[in-house]
């Protein structure tokens, strides 16, 4: 054990005439050499407390939606949200002339992916690249634009990334895997044509942008949506059995512009009423017949008025 003597630096010398313990102050030197100690306990914790603030941050995945939605480059993603490989697409020229359509996009080659995100464009291979792609051709009964069975492969999610002003008839039809749809869409106009997205069986959730203008025959049956809403939007016509065998769909909102109906819209589905985003009296201006059509099969016996107003049909 050390001598007295080398306790003295922290103890202070021993005094022929002690003063008061209570009254007994350091020495500037014995004072200098704690704060240097404090300071550098303090710095240490802080040190260390910013280390494991960057591991965290280094360890931590990314954002999910806002890394995938602002990515410019087609790929397929995986559930960490990391590219793991880019698809391939073949196009077609559309209707009018002016651009082109995607007609086929290859399907993930390891057999499944978290997300497919389809940017602005992809001209790669476009033989006039200032020529646009306006969105995803239409295609025919028992297929789908990955040119494969949907039992061959797993895809859960689709983001859109502006381009889009037309998804074509049974291009994403069947896709049981499938559970969102999401992203931007052309600001112009939306166009969702006949069985786009029917019998994609898990399918619970689509933005409804404002810019839709029109829905073809059956586009989401057999789906299954929890919400429908169209308030926000501009679309008068709807065709039939749109949204028919959604087993899961609670929540309606069409806009006073549907002028249209289709027959069956909401068959085999549980919501017991629709919000409609205009008056009473503009509804009563509605065909009643084909209100009645439109009806058929569903469970809905109220529709709601903007201004929270109610009618029993």
């Amino acid at each position: 054990m050390g001598s007295m003597s080398d306790l003295e630096p922290i103890v202070g010398k021993k005094e022929d005439n002690p003063v008061d313990p209570s009254k007994k102050t350091m020495d500037k030197a014995t004072l200098k050499k704690h704060l240097i100690i404090i300071s550098s306990i303090f710095a240490g914790v802080a040190l260390l407390c910013t280390a494991i603030a960057v591991a965290g941050a280094l360890l931590t995945p990314p954002a999910a939606e806002p890394t995938i939605q602002k990515d410019a480059r087609a790929a397929y993603y995986d559930e960490k949200h990391h590219p793991i490989e880019a698809p391939t697409f073949a196009y077609g020229d559309d209707q009018d002339g002016t651009g082109y359509w995607i007609t086929s996009i290859s399907a993930p080659t390891e057999g499944s992916a978290f997300a497919l995100v389809l940017p602005q464009y992809d001209q790669s291979s476009l033989e006039v690249p200032a020529r646009y792609v306006t969105g995803v051709g239409s295609l025919k009964e028992g297929t789908n634009i990955f040119g494969k069975n949907p039992t061959d492969f797993s895809l859960s999610r689709v983001v859109f990334s502006g381009f889009t002003s037309y998804i074509g008839a049974y291009s994403f039809s069947g896709v049981s895997d499938l559970t969102t749809v999401q992203g931007t869409f052309s600001s112009e106009s939306l166009r969702i044509m006949n069985h786009a997205f029917a019998a994609s069986e898990n399918l619970s959730s689509f933005p409804f942008p404002a810019s839709v203008s029109y829905i073809g025959d059956e586009a989401f049956a057999g789906c299954a949506l929890t919400k429908v809403d169209l308030s926000g939007s501009s679309i008068s016509q709807i065709g039939s059995r749109v949204f028919a065998d959604n087993a899961e769909l609670t929540s309606i909102s069409i806009p006073a512009a549907l002028t249209e109906w289709g027959e069956a819209l909401f068959e085999n589905c549980p919501a017991t009423s629709i919000r409609y985003a205009g008056t009473k009296e503009q509804f009563s201006r509605l065909d009643r017949t084909m209100v009645e059509k439109a009806l058929q099969g569903s469970s809905v016996s109220t529709v709601v008025f903007a201004d929270e107003t109610t009618l029993e049909l």
